[in-house]
């Protein structure tokens, strides 16, 4: 039953992430921390990130799914010279897996606008990442997965832990 009910044609997934990353922050990004504060790391800023998400995706054919969702990130620089940012990413793409089995791979392909709301900035992502889910019970499954992220203005690792309840 949980497997029929798995094979639908529209899903969606809510979602935590994780990403190590490396920013090309723009110089406003800079704390001003006194008249003497000369060095400020924005070009090259090392940060950890995390947030939560929502995905809906839509069967297009077989064990192909094409993707939208929003995140919302939160980063944290390991300087002090820089603020923390709040990021809005919209991710758009196609994901390959198949929802009917209990343990199934996962592959996903996406480019991501992503709008640095503390920076005024924005830029887009290409990336691609790969994992697998269970599924637990009748309810829907787990997922973990890991991909790298690459833009004009940043890099990361990116790790996420999905939910994908059957409805």
């Amino acid at each position: 039953e949980a497997s029929e009910r798995a094979g639908k044609l529209f899903r969606f997934s809510p979602r935590l992430n994780f990403w190590i990353g490396n920013f090309d922050r723009p110089p406003r990004a800079c704390r001003t921390l006194g008249a003497f504060d000369t060095f400020c790391p924005a070009e090259d800023s090392d940060e950890l990130a995390f947030g939560s998400g929502l995905e809906i995706s839509f069967r297009a054919l077989l064990f192909i799914y094409i993707t939208a969702g929003i995140d919302f990130v939160y980063t944290a620089p390991t300087t002090s010279a820089l603020q923390n940012q709040l990021i809005l990413a919209l991710p758009f793409g196609f994901t390959f897996t198949w929802y009917e089995w209990v343990f199934r791979p996962i592959a996903r392909f996406e480019i991501t606008p992503v709008l640095y709301i503390t920076d005024d900035s924005r830029d887009y992502t290409l990336g691609g990442s790969g994992g697998a889910a269970y599924r637990i019970l009748d309810f829907g499954s787990i997922s973990l997965t890991a991909g790298y992220l690459w833009a004009e203005t940043m890099s990361a690792v990116q790790v996420q832990l999905g939910l994908h309840p059957i409805l």
